[in-house]
């Protein structure tokens, strides 16, 4: 092999290495998340959202997605002392391995917003549930989740 074909076998080799490592990454981060606290709910793009909690009396909890950039955000609506999560599924548009999670909210009512910034493949279905959950128990309040929703990414 000659010293061109190694570099170039070795930059290719690299570039997959790469791609496949950021992939990992991405998907290693599913699973229970905390939110970070965050004031840039209001940046422009659009969101999509949905209540956790009784839709005709009270909402608990507001969960939304951003496909702009893959943002998840949620805030705590009713000072009860229980967190509130974003309960979501992505699938991606070539039928590859769905991605689940949870994205939490536990700084309480006045915290505000929190959001959590993912990556996924552009074209595939983001689908997501607002509940009140029990994060030490990692178990979500059924009672109180929201219907579910699907957007694009």
């Amino acid at each position: 092999m000659s010293k061109g074909s190694r570099s170039l076998a070795a930059s290719f080799a690299l570039a997959v290495g790469l791609a496949l490592s950021t992939a990992a990454d991405a998907a290693a981060a599913d699973g229970w998340q905390a939110a970070t606290q965050d004031s840039g709910y209001s940046n422009g793009y659009a969101k999509y959202c949905s209540y956790s909690g009784d839709q005709v009396l009270f909402d608990t909890g507001q969960g939304c997605f951003q496909p702009y950039g893959d943002w998840v955000w949620i805030r705590d609506l009713d000072a009860n002392g229980i967190p509130v999560g974003v309960s979501w599924s992505y699938y991606p548009p070539n039928g590859g391995a769905s991605r689940h999670g949870l994205i939490y909210n536990s700084a309480g009512k006045d915290s505000g917003w929190g959001s959590v910034n993912k990556n996924f493949v552009e074209g595939g279905t983001f689908s997501w549930q607002t509940c009140e959950v029990n994060v030490s128990a990692g178990t979500v309040y059924g009672a109180t989740c929201s219907e579910s929703r699907s957007r694009p990414s």
